[in-house]
């Protein structure tokens, strides 16, 4: 499983007075690609270079965007598979400052600055649930909230009618402990495998 940005988060540096920032950014799909970058643009206008890259599952692509070939782009790819990383797009916005830095420190700064980024991010994990569906009574639907707080199994969608019809979130096949327990199930639908993305305290290593 990826870990996935929750939201944007930056890191900066600044090196013989030239300024570097890097953006990790949330990107669903390669289709939000050019509405996002033009964005980073737009909010820093008179910056010399923009280089990026981006993971959205199997597609990627880098540009150094004017700087040294292999400085930011490539580093920036490199990165986010290491740190297993998807759904992300990181760019650098890059101030020159008058003085030249050399390929090799230019890139150390563009990748030590991207390491801040991420080290900055609120990330989430990838993990792999089922829901269900089901319907059963009033009293057993008291029963069954402390049942799933306890269980750490999610209930969403309540409808109250004759009887209330809910879905669960669980980590597994959870039918079959509550057909032991004291809840009755009135009736329920395996809805299958979903995906749902669980925030993380610490960077990855």
């Amino acid at each position: 499983m990826a870990y996935i940005p929750l939201k944007e988060s930056i890191g900066e540096s600044s090196v013989l007075a030239s300024r570097f920032i890097v953006l990790l950014i949330p990107m669903k799909d390669v289709d939000s690609f050019t509405g996002l970058y033009q964005e980073v643009k737009e909010r820093f206008p008179k910056a010399d270079h923009y280089p990026y890259a981006y993971k959205v599952g199997g597609k990627m692509k880098s540009s150094d965007d004017g700087e040294p070939g292999g400085a930011a782009g490539r580093p920036f790819l490199t990165l986010l598979d290491r740190k297993g990383i998807d759904q992300a797009l990181l760019v650098a916005v890059r101030y020159f400052g008058g003085s030249k830095l050399g390929l090799p420190r230019l890139t150390r700064t563009f990748a030590s600055t991207a390491e801040l980024a991420v080290s900055n991010a609120a990330l989430g994990e990838e993990v792999s649930k089922r829901l269900f569906s089901i319907t059963l009574s009033y009293h057993d639907y008291e029963n069954l909230k402390p049942y799933c707080r306890r269980r750490d199994i999610k209930i969403e969608n309540e409808i109250f009618d004759s009887s209330v019809t809910l879905n669960l979130l669980s980590g597994g096949n959870i039918i079959d402990d509550l057909a032991s327990s004291s809840i009755k199930i009135e009736a329920y639908e395996d809805l299958g495998e979903v995906i749902t993305i669980k925030e993380i305290e610490h960077d990855p290593s």
